[in-house]
């Protein structure tokens, strides 16, 4: 039976709080993984100094030049990329009287962009500038098509005083900025308390368009596999997301509590098996508690294979380089486990965890009461027993489904006197880092930010205005609208 979450549309569900509202006011939008550190005996700075030079406005030489001798102006340096992939995203430079608009890899020989594999790798196809130490000749067709190459070594040669000693690579890109940010400007000469309001505002709207986007999966699905989903989706961390809610729409919470009788080892046996990440049998070098559980596993997923072995996910929809073996798909399908086998329909159990227990944190936490199993001793399946057991969530992750998938469901649901000023705090990421940088300077404390709801809203903002484009700030309204809002009193609320 659905719960009455269902029932909620989009457009009926109030607002939090009036800071909500506020914030939205500012909305009037006009119509890594690094690569490995490289030194050269000639050059023995790292890739990470030149691209401090890129990105600083007081450091990137006005002189460049492309490899055909045209004059080059950058009108935008980029988006420092702190993920996997090129090193800056959505730059604009002026070469001559075209606009050319990419990504930027930077590198400090030329042919570093095929030693590094750049020319083979999908995420490269977007990048239309080439920013190199050296100067050599290159092979374009091994690049995108429009690809412009800049050497950076005549222009800082003939920069007046300037050397790749005096460059701090640990100070960027948060302490320091390349481009002004007005937003910042404005903030500093704003009454006391200006940021926090504002940080909060937008936290506050997150969770409310979090919640209406919550109310129309509830309408579509039903609450309860809602919420199965979107924990599912919490569990994949920021690469595995979209497997996990496939998985979870593959084996409904329904049927996977029929199929497995409520037994959590056999919820996870069919989980693992239609993973697609299940190994065929286990290595002889693995200890034998290993094995034992690994052929526990197949004798609970071979009799049911056949009923679900055909709607597996290939082994690629997952990326498994570069995980935190804590992190593994494999670990974390032992939580999913638990959660589907939980005896109660999962909005009655988080609805009556949340009111016995004000503290959302501590709530979600005993949402997750797993039973002893072999992931609470082991990091993998080869890997030898723990001294010391290992929670299968950590509390940054339950922090993040607390946020993501029980407050928003909690706000559909039409629950009161939430305490958002004690929501746990997400661990901190890049894009609240650069975004806590351009609003609040390079020498913010970063205290300010320290409780969950802030933190919110510094990732909101970065969506509604750093992100999308990645458009310069003088394309930006958010400086002009905060203006106007101070001006009329109307923000920080309160005022």
């Amino acid at each position: 039976m659905k719960s009455r979450t269902a029932t909620y549309a989009a457009s009926s569900l109030p607002d939090i709080t009036r800071d909500s509202s506020v914030y939205r006011r500012l909305l009037a939008w006009p119509a890594a993984v690094r690569e490995p550190r490289a030194f050269s005996p000639v050059f023995p700075y790292s890739e990470r100094h030149l691209h401090c030079v890129w990105y600083d406005d007081d450091l990137r030489p006005t002189s460049l030049k492309d490899a055909s001798g045209e004059p080059v102006i950058v009108e935008r340096p980029g988006r420092w990329n702190l993920e996997a992939g090129p090193d800056f995203l959505a730059a604009l430079v002026r070469v001559g009287s075209r606009m050319i608009a990419g990504d930027v890899e930077i590198h400090i020989h030329p042919r570093d962009w095929i030693s590094h594999g750049h020319h083979n790798d999908t995420r490269y196809d977007n990048v239309r500038i080439h920013v190199t130490y050296f100067e050599a000749h290159v092979d374009r067709a091994l690049f995108p098509p429009g690809t412009i190459h800049i050497s950076l070594q005549t222009a800082l040669h003939h920069k007046p005083g300037f050397s790749l000693d005096c460059v701090d690579p640990t100070a960027y890109p948060y302490s320091v900025r390349g481009p002004r940010r007005p937003c910042h400007e404005i903030i500093k000469a704003a009454p006391e308390g200006t940021a926090d309001a504002l940080l909060e505002a937008a936290g506050k709207e997150r969770l409310r368009r979090k919640a209406a986007a919550f109310a129309d999966i509830a309408r579509e699905r039903g609450t309860d596999q809602a919420l199965y989903e979107e924990i599912s989706t919490a569990l994949g961390y920021k690469h595995n997301k979209t497997p996990f809610r496939r998985l979870a729409r593959i084996v409904p919470r329904d049927a996977l509590r029929h199929e497995s009788a409520g037994d959590p080892h056999v919820a996870y046996a069919i989980l693992a098996g239609v993973s697609g990440l299940l190994p065929k049998e286990p290595s002889p070098a693995w200890p034998p508690e290993n094995r034992r559980f690994l052929r526990r596993v197949w004798d609970d997923w071979w009799p049911r294979a056949s009923r679900w072995e055909h709607l597996s996910l290939p082994e690629n929809s997952w990326r498994l380089n570069g995980l935190r073996p804590v992190n593994h798909p494999l670990r974390r399908l032992m939580a999913l486990a638990c959660l589907a086998t939980n005896p109660h329909p999962l909005p009655e159990a988080v609805t009556r965890l949340y009111r016995r227990s004000p503290n959302l944190g501590r709530a979600t936490g005993a949402l997750f009461d797993f039973p002893e199993n072999f992931w609470h001793h082991h990091l993998s399946l080869r890997g030898p027993r723990l001294a010391k057991p290992v929670a299968l969530l950590g509390k940054h992750r339950l922090a993040a489904i607390t946020v993501n998938t029980i407050v928003p469901f909690l706000i559909a649901a039409g629950e009161k006197e939430i305490p958002l000023d004690n929501l746990p705090a997400e661990e901190i990421n890049s894009i609240m880092k650069s975004t806590a940088a351009a609003l609040l300077g390079p020498d913010h404390n970063p205290r300010l930010y320290r409780s969950g709801i802030r933190r919110q809203g510094l990732i909101q903002i970065a969506h509604d205005f750093c992100l999308p484009g990645d458009a310069a700030c003088s394309e930006c309204p958010l400086p002009d609208n905060l203006r106007n809002q101070l001006k009329s009193g109307a923000f920080p609320p309160g005022n």
